[in-house]
């Protein structure tokens, strides 16, 4: 999975809030805004409850773009909001690729957390990922398992995750 980082805005009914012209400052992944449904997620899981949230969330962002430029379009700031998720068989390994972005000019060290889920940290770089090369830079003899990983300021961060390390 690719996923980027971002800071984005949310309108105001009244234009009356604190952020850029009168917006919310509002964090996404792959310029989604996450909606906190009224029930646990994994209940709704376990219960099979239908309409709670999607299982669509992307493998990519849906625009590719120059995410770590000093100038972004003003059309990025805005994410979509939705309650999506991604459901992993138990005992697979996903391999996450986290992409920090510098929408609003706000690009900082991004920490992230899988909850309930160690991973292993098998890559960290500046600049946008490059899958041609920066896959060469990968520590794949002895990466730290870590619970937290710090995405660096207009880099990225690569993690191996086993759904049985819960």
């Amino acid at each position: 999975m690719f996923v980027t980082i971002s800071v984005n805005t949310l309108p105001c009914p009244d234009n009356s809030c604190d952020g850029p012209n009168g917006t919310k400052l509002a964090a996404s992944l792959n310029n989604i805004s996450f909606v906190d449904p009224e029930m646990d997620l994994l209940q709704v899981y376990y219960r099979k409850l239908v309409g709670i949230y999607e299982t669509d969330f992307p493998n990519m962002p849906a625009t590719v773009f120059n995410y770590t430029a000093d100038e972004l379009s003003d059309e990025l700031l805005l994410p979509e909001r939705a309650t999506k998720v991604k459901v992993v068989e138990y005992n697979s390994t996903v391999e996450i690729i986290f992409q920090g972005t510098n929408l609003l000019s706000a690009a900082e060290n991004h920490p992230m957390h899988l909850h309930g889920n160690s991973f292993y940290l098998i890559g960290k770089g500046y600049g946008n990922f490059d899958n041609a090369t920066d896959p060469d830079l990968y520590n794949l003899v002895d990466p730290p398992e870590v619970n937290t990983v710090g995405v660096p300021k207009h880099g990225w961060a690569v993690i191996i995750s086993s759904s049985y390390n819960n």
